[in-house]
C-alpha cells in the first residue's frame, strides 16, 4: 500500500513540474514581480507570447445576419487547435460601418480580408445580403449551356440522370442492328444455314 501511494505521489509531482508556466518559473528562480513586468514589457524570452498555461483558442466568425439598416447579429465561436468548440457567442451590432446594408457582400469580404484576426472569411455565412444573386446567374448560364448541347444532338438516345424517354426507339434500333448483322453473316458465309 505504501509503495502504491509513493508511486502515485511521484507521478503526480512529475505532472505538476511539467505544467509550470513562465510566471511560476520566473518566481521560483528568485524573480520578483517587478522583474517579470520588466521582462513582459521588454518582450524578453518571448514572454508576451505565453498564454500562461491556458490552451490556445482560434476565434472564428461563423455567420452574419442582417436584421435592419441599423442592426446586424453576428455569431462567432472560439475553437481549440484540435477543432473542438470552446464557446459560441451571439452579438448584436448597431450602426456598424462594415456590415450595414449600403455595402455589397464582395466589398464586405474584401474589407474583412484586410483584418488579420479573421481566418475563415470564405466559410462565413451571410444571411440577408446579396450572396444568392451571383450564384443564381452562374446556375442560369450553366443551364443554358446544357440546353444548347441538348439541341445540337440529332437523335437523343437518352438524357442525363438516367432518364430514357426513347426506350422504344432504342429497342427498335437494337433489333434492326441485330437483324442487319445476322443478314450480313447469312448472306456472305456459305456455311451458315437456318434449316435443311
Amino acid at each position: 500500500m505504501k509503495t502504491i501511494l509513493f508511486i502515485l505521489a511521484a507521478i503526480f509531482s512529475l505532472s505538476v513540474i511539467s505544467a509550470q508556466t513562465k510566471l511560476i518559473s520566473h518566481k521560483s528562480h528568485s524573480g520578483s514581480d517587478a522583474n517579470f513586468a520588466l521582462a513582459l514589457k521588454g518582450n524578453l524570452f518571448n514572454i508576451s507570447e505565453s498564454n500562461l498555461g491556458l490552451p490556445t483558442t482560434i476565434p472564428s466568425l461563423d455567420s452574419v445576419i442582417y436584421i435592419s439598416e441599423e442592426k446586424v447579429v453576428t455569431i462567432s465561436s472560439e475553437r481549440f487547435e484540435n477543432g473542438h468548440v470552446w464557446r459560441t457567442k451571439k452579438d448584436t451590432l448597431k450602426n456598424d460601418e462594415l456590415f450595414s446594408k449600403k455595402h455589397s457582400l464582395d466589398s464586405i469580404k474584401s474589407e474583412m480580408k484586410k483584418t488579420p484576426t479573421i481566418y475563415n472569411i470564405d466559410s462565413i455565412v451571410f444571411v440577408g445580403y446579396d450572396n444568392h444573386t451571383k450564384l443564381y446567374k452562374k446556375e442560369a448560364k450553366q443551364k443554358r449551356k446544357r440546353e444548347k448541347k441538348k439541341e445540337k444532338s440529332i437523335i437523343p438516345v437518352g438524357l442525363q440522370n438516367n432518364e430514357t424517354p426513347n426506350k422504344g426507339l432504342m429497342i427498335l434500333g437494337m433489333g434492326l442492328f441485330s437483324f442487319l448483322v445476322t443478314w450480313v453473316v447469312y448472306r456472305f458465309s456459305g456455311n451458315f444455314r437456318l434449316s435443311e
